[in-house]
């Protein structure tokens, strides 16, 4: 009997967490598509700057500046259903995050580059495997975590 009021309680939280699960997946497919277009951006700026005779690395920082502004806007428009901070602090939470992963990104470019012999297009093409999913996490827990997942932390 002990087995059974587990499983009963297990499937319990399972439905009371539902709701979340819903959100956080309703989010990550919105922050996906909205990655794209971010990307797509980034991309577009970064070829450019290439053509024009830019280094990889300052291309990629141009790029990223850019796509890393669509990014916001959509994620505060669009994407997230809550916000927890607003205003510059929100912005330079949200900049940190996309600091980070342009770290990951210039050293990836580094490597595959510098050492691998990629071209820089596709070198460019493969970070977003690195970096897309660290992103969400982070801006999801830091930036948009409704106070009611806060409390069930605590």
């Amino acid at each position: 009997m002990k087995h059974t009021m587990s499983t009963v309680q297990t499937v319990r939280n399972l439905l009371a967490a539902w709701p979340r699960w819903r959100r956080s997946a309703k989010e990550l497919v919105r922050y996906a598509v909205a990655s794209a277009m971010a990307l797509s951006i980034d991309l577009g700026v970064y070829a450019a700057c290439l053509r024009w005779g830019w280094h990889f690395t300052w291309a990629a920082l141009a790029g990223f500046a850019l796509g890393m502004l669509t990014m916001y806007l959509l994620s505060v428009t669009w994407v997230f259903g809550f916000r927890r901070f607003s205003g510059m602090e929100e912005f330079v939470r949200f900049a940190v995050v996309g600091v980070m992963g342009l770290v990951v990104t210039e050293l990836a470019l580094l490597i595959l580059i510098g050492s691998l012999g990629a071209t820089p297009l596709w070198a460019k093409l493969l970070c977003p495997l690195f970096v897309f999913s660290g992103n969400f996490l982070l801006r999801r827990w830091w930036l948009f975590r409704p106070t009611s997942e806060l409390r069930h932390e605590s």
